[in-house]
Order: C-alpha cells, then sequence, then structure tokens
C-alpha cells in the first residue's frame, strides 16, 4: 500500500520547506476536518472546479508562499 498524499506533501516540505501544496478533493473541507485529515495549514479546493476556480486558487496559494 502507498502513501497518501498528505504524509507525502509533509515528506517534501522536509526537503524544501518552502513547497506550496493545493489539495483537491470531493470532500468540503469541513468533513476532511472533522476526519482530521487535513489541518487549517493545507490548501485545499473542493471538486468540481472550473478551470478559472482553480487557476485562481492556484494563483492564491503562490502568492501566500512569497509573503511567507
Amino acid at each position: 500500500m502507498g502513501i497518501n498524499g498528505f504524509v507525502l506533501a509533509e515528506s517534501l516540505r522536509e526537503l524544501l520547506p518552502s513547497l506550496r501544496v493545493l489539495f483537491t478533493s470531493g470532500y468540503s473541507e469541513d468533513i476532511m476536518a472533522n476526519r482530521r485529515v487535513c489541518n487549517a495549514a493545507i490548501e485545499l479546493i473542493e471538486k468540481p472546479y472550473t478551470i478559472q476556480s482553480l487557476s485562481s486558487r492556484v494563483r492564491e496559494v503562490l502568492d501566500i508562499g512569497k509573503r511567507q
């Protein structure tokens, strides 16, 4: 069995602390938080999304990285 995306992202962030990660899920952020799958530090876009909303969200996540 492989690792999930959250574990992979955390492992990569150990090597590249400034790495920005945007997760996508069919579950709402509330549901994922209740299942303890993600936390406030996780950037998430919920499915379904349009190419415009995806590109806007990617820009937001990249801009957050510039401010940190």
